[in-house]
């Protein structure tokens, strides 16, 4: 075939260098993301090669001499986009580059897809066929976990938040794909101490310096480094500490500072070229922060988390949407029925949000609030006024146990006691759900293990409230009527409530496939696999889902997922948020 171009890129001398290289050659791990799944599917299993027909081994022939030229192909591509780097626009070069992996890495599986078909229809000819399958499975979903990795370290961006999620997912992403993801959680290359210094600086200093506003920060460790931020470890200067305020229409000197706690004098004090006879709407002050009952004046502070935000990562972020909109209006259409452009769109409006960190703040000052009643069994941070800005959320500390940490603690006690622990710790974050989503509607929507600590006697701390979402009264019974009708075996009723919401499928009727549909997206018993021919939502496609139910099936879907790490089958988040839900349909 000719072999001019792929990509637009033209066939270049190393790529026919490459197709004549040895068939044990890998492409360098630097080429993450396509090398690796576009080149060698592998030879054939030993033991198997005698068995096969000449015509099984001319198609494995094939399937080796076609790789290598791709392989070849792309190599040639990877050294074309990394010499133009300098001469293309960051924008061009991350799409670029995208595309270059992901389709690399998705036309990888198509292939060994394609490889493992004819190993399929050996199996009876062997006794270790079957197991040598497998095999050959787990090093592919190796190669590509690795690749999917270093897609989302090279780029960052929104990839890594897709990174997690996909982490997060045991119950249908496989095993070894999981393990490479899993390390996105909060393990992602931090920026440098003097980036981290110059933006705490800049968003909370108020012409102050680090050393004036912390006893001391760790700025060389982070506690974890994520899609769009950092979070670092301090201990905060006693009070008093100072913020800005934005004179207001009708203030006075005398009225601002009676709002604060404070006195004329030392508001003077604190704007020596301010006069407060004369204030003019709009102008900004510096006024004190005062001690609360939760953040007392002490001789030495109190121990505080820094969240840092990326300089660039909004950017980056909203264009990695648009790429990701067109991957899943591909997916849509080739291998899941199901409307994975909305999800996107609704992703693109929350991740605008998900930038101020002042509204942060709020959410999760309110949530704290919203969950004082569960206080035993969920702790959520609170931010530390005069020292949050957009860019910058200083908060308490929460000392915990990363979720994939308790494996090994566990590990030391019996089985039934490590049963009980887990089931304890799922409980309590599914609890914290419930109250939140159905009780009043504002909810943290980014439940990946990287945000849960586990904390003494199996209390759970929830973090980060960037990807937070609020409800409405009619939303929030409407998934409450859901929620209860799935504790019953009417399938009408579950179909009908599913439906209500503003689920669209392609054909009318089927009740019970709906009824499963419901239960695979919004409760957590059973297992569940879209990709699979046999899955609902290929038997009845959904061809529109409401934007704003798309957060709480994600959080439905991550709890799943952290049940099925744990070895709970038999967990239902719908039999456990009953209470919830008829609370919610009780108040009319």
């Amino acid at each position: 075939g000719n072999f001019a171009g792929i990509g637009g890129f033209a066939l270049h001398p190393c790529a026919l260098k490459a197709i004549h290289s040895s068939s044990t050659d890998r492409v360098p791990s630097h080429s993450s993301g396509v090398g690796a799944c576009w080149s060698k599917v592998g030879p054939v299993p030993s033991g198997l090669a005698s068995s096969w027909s000449g015509k099984q081994r001319s198609f494995e022939v094939r399937i080796q001499i076609a790789s290598s030229i791709v392989d070849g192909a792309l190599r040639a591509a990877m050294a074309t986009v990394e010499d133009q780097r300098k001469d293309l626009p960051e924008r061009v070069w991350r799409t670029m580059e995208f595309w270059r992996r992901a389709g690399g890495i998705y036309v990888g599986y198509k292939v060994q897809q394609a490889r493992m078909a004819v190993l399929d229809r050996m199996r009876k000819s062997h006794p270790r066929a079957s197991e040598l399958h497998l095999e050959d499975w787990e090093r592919h979903h190796r190669r590509a976990g690795a690749d999917m990795y270093q897609l989302c370290v090279d780029l960052r961006g929104f990839y890594v938040k897709v990174g997690q999620f996909l982490g997060s997912r045991p119950d249908f992403v496989p095993k070894p794909v999981c393990e490479e993801l899993q390390q996105l959680q909060d393990r992602v290359p931090p920026m440098d101490a003097l980036e981290t210094r110059k933006v705490i600086e800049e968003e909370v200093g108020n012409g102050r310096t680090l050393e004036d506003i912390f006893e001391w920060i760790d700025l060389e460790q982070p506690l974890g480094s994520a899609s769009l931020a950092q979070v670092h470890k301090a201990r905060i200067r006693p009070f008093p500490r100072q913020k800005s305020y934005q004179v207001r229409r009708g203030d006075t000197g005398f009225s601002i500072a009676k709002r604060h706690r404070t006195n004329t004098e030392e508001l003077s004090r604190l704007n020596p070229d301010a006069d407060l006879a004369v204030l003019q709407e709009g102008q900004v002050l510096n006024v004190a922060v005062r001690g609360n009952a939760k953040h007392k004046a002490s001789k030495g502070g109190c121990t505080v988390a820094v969240k840092v935000q990326y300089p660039s990562a909004e950017g980056k972020m909203l264009q990695d949407l648009s790429n990701l909109r067109n991957l899943a209006k591909f997916l849509s259409q080739r291998e899941i029925n199901f409307d994975l452009v909305s999800a996107v769109d609704e992703l693109h409006k929350q991740i605008k949000l998900e930038f101020d960190f002042e509204r942060e703040a709020k959410i999760m000052d309110q949530i704290h609030h919203n969950l004082r009643g569960i206080r035993k069994q969920v702790t959520v941070p609170h931010s530390i006024e005069g020292l949050v800005s957009r860019k910058v959320l200083v908060m308490d500390f929460v000392d915990g146990c990363r979720l994939d940490e308790m494996k090994s603690k566990l590990a030391k006690v019996s089985r039934r006691k490590r049963q009980i622990a887990k089931r304890r710790i799922l409980s309590n974050i599914c609890e914290a759900y419930g109250k939140q989503i159905l009780e009043t509607g504002l909810f943290q929507a980014d439940a990946h293990p990287g945000n849960i600590l586990v904390r003494k006697g199996a209390q759970v701390a929830l973090l980060d409230y960037g990807q937070s979402k609020q409800l409405t009264p009619e939303e929030r019974k409407a998934f409450a009527r859901l929620v209860l009708s799935m504790n019953s075996r009417d399938y009408e009723t579950i179909a009908t409530d599913l439906e209500s919401m503003g689920v669209v499928f392609e054909k009318d009727g089927m009740p019970r496939l709906k009824a499963r549909v419901a239960r695979n997206m919004f409760d957590t018993r059973g297992v569940i696999n879209p990709f699979s021919e046999s899955s609902e939502i290929k038997q009845n496609a959904i061809t529109k889902f409401p934007s704003d139910m798309f957060f709480v099936m994600r959080v439905v879907q991550l709890i799943r997922g952290l049940a099925y790490g744990m070895k709970i089958s038999d967990f239902s988040t719908a039999k456990q948020w009953r209470k919830y839900a008829k609370k919610a349909l009780a108040e009319g």
